[in-house]
């Protein structure tokens, strides 16, 4: 809960044009392989505002893919 980045694995991440949540715009840094992307500014977008699942949307260049992502409180 409150992290301003968070990084996702995959395959073909470089394919991947933009994460939208609640209708704005993610920060992103795709790898030079495309095997992991960062996402950034998190905290201000309130993504990771609560500890409750949140769905952000993963546009490829194809399709749109929801991803989950699980927010959790810092122990």
């Amino acid at each position: 809960m409150g992290a301003d980045q968070a990084t996702f694995t995959g395959a073909n991440l470089n394919n991947l044009q933009t994460v939208i949540f609640n209708g704005k715009t993610i920060g992103m840094e795709v790898s030079a392989d495309g095997k992991s992307v960062v996402l950034k500014g998190l905290k201000a977008s309130q993504v990771t505002a609560a500890a409750v699942p949140q769905v952000l949307q993963f546009i490829y260049k194809a399709n749109m893919v929801p991803v989950k992502l699980d927010v959790v409180e810092k122990k």
